[in-house]
């Protein structure tokens, strides 16, 4: 059976949002992977049909969703949008990829003056691939519409040094890579976990207090 209902949020980020049912009652849960093939980007008000289904957690959700006859998919298009938003998310691929290959290179330059402990090279690693792999999750958790990873732990994560793994896994994924806020934060943190590593590997902290 068919029902009626229009888009009532839309997070494009995590590609969910619900739907505000023609016949009342309870918002539904709406995923990015339910629309059809030729749906663009959902908008907040755009009129659609669904199906229900109510296997997973026992909770509606929408599925094999269509626009509605004559319903605008899409927002009218607004003079360089796309260069607005595109520009962000090429300056941070340009830093992303510069980013790792620069503090390699300064990582073996600090190494032949004062040699650091391969323990350092191991847990850069380590948790590195403990960022790739939570934001995996992270990104599957989201295409489910399942409970997410909360941004302070990734945050975290690259403030104690995986923050390359975390790189590799926006680019790759395409995950918490276009979203400025969580940029910014990110960036902090890779420029205080680099700053530490300078006072711990070389004699600056000792400088710093003498």
């Amino acid at each position: 059976m068919r029902y009626q209902g229009k888009i009532k949020t839309w997070n494009k980020e995590r590609g969910f949002g619900f739907i505000a049912p023609a016949q009342g009652g309870p918002e539904i849960f709406v995923h990015i992977s339910a629309l059809s093939k030729n749906f663009n980007s959902p908008t907040i008000g755009l009129s659609l049909t669904y199906e229900l289904d109510l296997q997973q957690n026992s909770k509606p959700r929408a599925i094999k969703i269509r626009a509605q006859h004559g319903a605008s998919q899409t927002r009218p298009r607004q003079p360089n949008s796309s260069k607005r938003h595109s520009a962000p998310a090429a300056q941070s691929g340009l830093l992303g990829a510069s980013a790792i290959p620069l503090f390699i290179a300064l990582y073996l330059l600090l190494n032949l003056q004062w040699p650091i402990s391969p323990w350092w090279a191991l847990s850069y690693l380590l948790l590195s691939l403990a960022s790739l792999l939570i934001y995996a999750i992270d990104k599957a958790a989201a295409k489910a519409g399942r409970r997410r990873i909360p941004e302070n732990s990734l945050h975290l994560l690259a403030l104690l040094g995986g923050w390359p793994g975390a790189l590799i896994a926006q680019q790759w994924l395409r995950h918490k890579s276009s979203k400025l806020a969580f940029r910014i934060v990110f960036w902090f943190s890779v420029g205080l976990n680099i700053v530490l590593f300078l006072l711990l590997t070389t004699p600056l902290l000792a400088v710093l207090i003498g």
